[in-house]
């Protein structure tokens, strides 16, 4: 995701949440990531994610009023059933 936003559309100013929706309701706790070509050049070498999976969390009004607050204009969310479930 974060190299098509980069290199396809020109997007300069991407987030990593950090948790899961447990970093979109809490984002002073779960520091958002600053992701770039360069932070996610060789990161499935690695395994895990940079991003931490989180458990719950999800408060939609929370998450609205966190994402207005933070500027994000655009959410991409990429998870099992649950995650696209809970942003559906």
């Amino acid at each position: 995701v974060t190299n098509c936003l980069w290199h396809q559309y020109g997007v300069r100013s991407i987030l990593g949440i950090q948790g899961g929706y447990n970093g979109l309701s809490d984002p002073e706790e779960y520091t958002p990531i600053d992701l770039q070509p360069s932070v996610v050049r060789e990161i499935h070498h690695k395994g895990g994610s940079i991003l931490k999976a989180g458990r719950g969390g999800f408060d939609a009004k929370k998450i609205c009023d966190n994402l207005e607050a933070m500027g994000i204009n655009m959410l991409f969310t990429v998870g099992g059933d649950g995650t696209q479930g809970a942003a559906h």
